[in-house]
């Protein structure tokens, strides 16, 4: 394979040009598998910094989601063989602010549904766990980290982090059992799997996704901002 081919390879198939001579059969290549993946993928993610609304940028987006798959099964493999992943100081952060998030969803509603005694609510709880979640996904985002992951639990989680730091929606006490019933879908999506409407192990979440962001939607174009 001459520059020419490699130039073209590592631009219409990155995860391919990633593990070009390595053996995927082959337990003294998963080090090397994990590691080209890993690399290309940081590459990817330079290239798509102020893409996202574009024509390239939706292409990147799809050459992030096959190399995530590829990375995810090299990272596997690597583990069972007691290897290391070659993932990114940033990503375990990324991971903590998402899963502190969906804590505080699901610990949120737990406080604002009645109890089993019929007792009356209280708002302080709920609010104050709706406050730390979104303050968790504005981290995530601040930190450029919200659209990390587009496969498995975590990328259904992103999503969730995405739709509750819109500048256009405004999360209420009130949706928190919908928002704890999306925690629970976007933990039930198989790692590897990409969240995509197409996929037909992601349909319940982005059903439940899509139908809570048009009522949010909906709810504040009718709001009285004026009130």
């Amino acid at each position: 394979m001459d520059d020419k081919q490699r130039a073209s390879l590592l631009r219409e198939h990155p995860e391919r040009y990633a593990t070009t001579g390595l053996d995927w059969g082959n337990p003294a290549h998963y080090e090397s598998l994990a590691n080209g993946l890993s690399q290309v993928l940081m590459g990817v993610f330079a290239r798509q910094q102020g893409l996202r609304g574009h024509a390239e940028g939706k292409v990147l987006r799809r050459h992030q989601q096959r190399i995530e798959q590829r990375l995810g099964v090299a990272e596997r493999a690597l583990c069972r063989i007691g290897g290391f992943s070659p993932r990114r100081m940033e990503d375990a952060e990324i991971v903590y602010g998402l899963e502190k998030m969906a804590d505080a969803l699901e610990e949120g509603a737990a406080a604002w549904l009645p109890d089993k005694a019929g007792e009356s609510r209280s708002n302080v709880l709920p609010g104050t766990m709706l406050g730390i979640a979104v303050g968790f996904a504005a981290a995530v985002r601040g930190h450029g980290g919200i659209d990390r992951f587009s496969v498995g639990p975590f990328g259904g989680l992103s999503k969730i982090g995405g739709l509750v730091t819109r500048p256009d929606v405004l999360v209420e006490m009130e949706d928190l059992p919908e928002l704890e019933a999306l925690v629970r879908k976007a933990r039930e999506i198989p790692v590897g799997h990409v969240v995509v409407h197409e996929n037909e192990s992601c349909v319940d979440f982005h059903e439940a996704l899509d139908a809570l962001q048009a009522r949010l939607t909906k709810r504040d174009q009718e709001r009285d901002w004026t009130c």
